[in-house]
């Protein structure tokens, strides 16, 4: 018996592995985003409550791979709608700790990529979210390839606190 792979079977694997690649590798960079990044959080700590909440729902951005990251990150950092429990300390799922396991690495560390990922649920055969949403489009089809996004809709991909349940108001298109 003769093993035969044709060329046109590989093309679709070897293209999937250059988006991954793409995805991991493409936003690995320092620089005017990073600056942008701090200008945003620098503001929203000099905003007023009801300055914050228009901000929160009007500025709008098409972010994607690690730049998308980032904006997830400052979101969650930042949501007005946090709902903080007394006594107990916040945990986010982008910490600093999982930071510096990868110091040097142009990798996403495993906890971080989860979240531009699906899981398929044992059992059933359907499609789950490893986040809080369960009928939304993903972070990366939905803030990077269909449009852009609110801080609150960045936001509402942090799983690592509560928040108030809104309505979703965004200016977004």
């Amino acid at each position: 018996m003769k093993f035969q792979v044709s060329l046109s079977s590989l093309v679709p694997f070897s293209l999937a592995i250059s988006m991954v690649l793409l995805l991991l590798v493409g936003g690995a960079q320092s620089g005017p985003h990073e600056e942008y990044i701090d200008n945003v959080v620098n503001s929203f700590s000099t905003m007023n409550r009801s300055q914050l909440l228009q901000t929160w729902h009007t500025d709008c951005h098409r972010r994607c791979n690690r730049q998308l990251f980032s904006h997830v990150e400052t979101a969650c950092e930042n949501d007005p709608y946090r709902i903080e429990s007394s006594g107990k300390r916040s945990t986010y799922l982008y910490s600093d700790s999982s930071s510096k396991e990868g110091a040097g690495s142009p990798f996403l560390s495993k906890d971080i990529a989860s979240v531009f990922l699906r899981k398929q649920s044992s059992g059933s055969g359907s499609m789950r979210r490893l986040l809080h949403r369960s009928k939304r489009s993903l972070i990366m089809e939905e803030c990077c390839f269909s449009k852009d996004c609110s801080w609150e809709e960045y936001a509402e991909y942090c799983h690592g606190h509560n928040r108030m349940r809104r309505e979703r108001l965004s200016d977004c298109s």
